[in-house]
């Protein structure tokens, strides 16, 4: 494994150099991992789009240079000459501070315009557990969507199959194999990644797999990810990722503080 440069655009530059539609789903850093690669795509000085077809909570102002509320606001969003920087777009702002999504349909009209270098969609919820299984309503993928960045968090790893570590954990057991109360193993994690209803459920077929196994922030959490990685690469047909990055974020500035690649 060789230690990398600490930014998500230079890891793997091949995989983001034509994605312009960026698709997160899965749990355990997903909010924080798509506001850390806005800045970098910020830093290299182009126009970044970013919002959700479901829900998240409402961002600080740091990570963002203009927030777009269309209950607020007299015109639509496509009406605005996209600004420097980060832009954020929502319906509105729930009593929860969550901001409620776009709906697909219109969020591609807007994307075909082609008049942000970068859209960042955050796809799915995850109820701020470090580790979910998506039912059949999620996640609600833009069909033009050229990448997908799955998440997964480390710190679940060791822990019980519970509602308190996974978000619904009956549907976890269902997909891998597991029962109830039995400890989340790097193999029940692997089975979830790889199954057709798994993390990557709904992913468009031309649309490449980056794989975030998240919250590795010491060293037994990244040989966890190692295993991780080595489970899935011994059917790489059935999983499909095309790159496998074990990643810690700081959630308060938005920066990549370690990353490997797998």
């Amino acid at each position: 494994m060789e230690a990398l440069e600490r930014s998500l655009i230079n890891l793997h530059p091949e995989c983001f150099e034509n994605a312009q539609v960026i698709s997160f789903v899965g749990a355990g850093g997903k909010t924080t991992s798509m506001f850390t690669l806005a800045s970098e795509f910020r830093k290299a000085g182009e126009t970044v789009l970013v919002t959700t077809t479901t829900a998240i909570y409402k961002p600080e102002e740091e990570p963002f240079d203009c927030l777009w509320l269309e209950a607020e606001e007299k015109n639509p969003l496509e009406e605005k000459n996209p600004v420097h920087g980060i832009t954020v777009w929502g319906d509105w702002v729930t009593e929860e501070k969550k901001l409620k999504g776009i709906l697909p349909e219109r969020l591609q009209k807007l994307i075909h315009q082609k008049r942000y270098n970068r859209v960042l969609i955050e796809a799915d919820g995850s109820r701020e557990k470090p580790m979910k299984a998506s039912n059949e309503t999620e996640p609600v993928m833009v069909a033009s969507t050229d990448l997908v960045i799955g998440v997964m968090g480390m710190s679940a790893l060791g822990q019980s199959i519970s509602e308190t570590n996974i978000h619904r954990s009956a549907l976890f057991c269902q997909l891998t194999g597991m029962q109830a109360g039995q400890r989340i193993s790097e193999e029940s994690v692997a089975r979830l990644i790889a199954h057709p209803k798994g993390l990557f459920q709904y992913t468009p077929e031309k649309a490449k797999r980056v794989l975030l196994l998240n919250q590795a922030d010491d060293e037994r959490r990244r040989q966890q990810a190692a295993e991780i990685a080595a489970l899935l690469e011994k059917d790489p047909e059935k999983s499909r990722i095309d790159y496998i990055l074990a990643t810690s974020f700081d959630s308060s500035t938005y920066e990549l503080i370690w990353s490997e690649g797998l």
